[in-house]
């Protein structure tokens, strides 16, 4: 039988998806987003814009259900099995400095909203999941809105719960944003002329124009 997880791996597989997700949702913003809009690109490479897209939406959904599942199992690392086990992680810590008590205690007061809170959210969530990644269930036809900004404010209550954690028991500051995340997809876009297919394949175009051009005047000894 395996052995149960235990807290630190539970914290660091849940750190470690707040973290997925938020950069993954900055490659759907920056990156799958802008290829989208550009009807020309969408025109010309169908498949590879829509599967870009589609790859990213899936995975930071499927990774904001990872983190939300409310379900009360050990083997899980979700943000709910995280919150049940931090009272029992941190009851017999020996001196702990007199700043972080009070912020202890007021993020252990907090936990049966949290836990509600991650229930309330996977009401919807968990729709969107049995429908379209986990059991492609097609009876599921009248599903609640689940909009990117719902996403968002998913993986943020993830980030707001490991964050005053991290602050109240570790004394510690946590960045989830990956260096370089939020400026490389507008770099990655231009470097490959796709920050503005249109413009680039309209002077592309007029320049094989002039060259078929002047191929026909050389021709004609012009």
């Amino acid at each position: 039988m395996a052995a149960v997880p235990d807290f630190q791996e539970i914290k660091k597989a849940v750190l470690d998806e707040v973290i997925y997700a938020t950069n993954t949702y900055t490659l759907i913003t920056e990156l799958a987003f802008p290829l989208r809009k550009q009807s020309r690109l969408c025109d010309h490479y169908p498949f590879i814009v829509d599967s870009i897209y589609n790859a990213f939406s899936w995975q930071v959904l499927l990774s904001v259900c990872r983190l939300l599942d409310p379900a009360d199992d050990h083997r899980i690392a979700s943000l709910a099995t995280f919150l049940r086990r931090v009272e029992t992680l941190h009851a017999q810590d020996q001196d702990v400095p007199s700043h972080l008590l009070q912020r202890r205690a007021a993020f252990t007061a907090r936990i049966p909203d949290l836990l509600r809170g991650i229930d309330e959210r996977w009401k919807r969530l968990v729709q969107h999941r049995n429908a379209y990644l986990a059991h492609r269930d097609l009876t599921k036809t009248n599903l609640p809105v689940m909009t990117y900004s719902d996403i968002r404010e998913c993986f943020e209550f993830g980030q707001t719960i490991l964050r005053d954690y991290l602050s109240a028991f570790e004394d510690a500051t946590q960045f989830f944003d990956i260096v370089g995340v939020k400026d490389d997809p507008g770099r990655f876009l231009k470097w490959c002329r796709l920050d503005s297919y249109q413009k680039h394949f309209d002077e592309d175009l007029e320049r094989w124009r002039k060259k078929q051009e002047d191929t026909i005047r050389r021709s004609k000894g012009g």
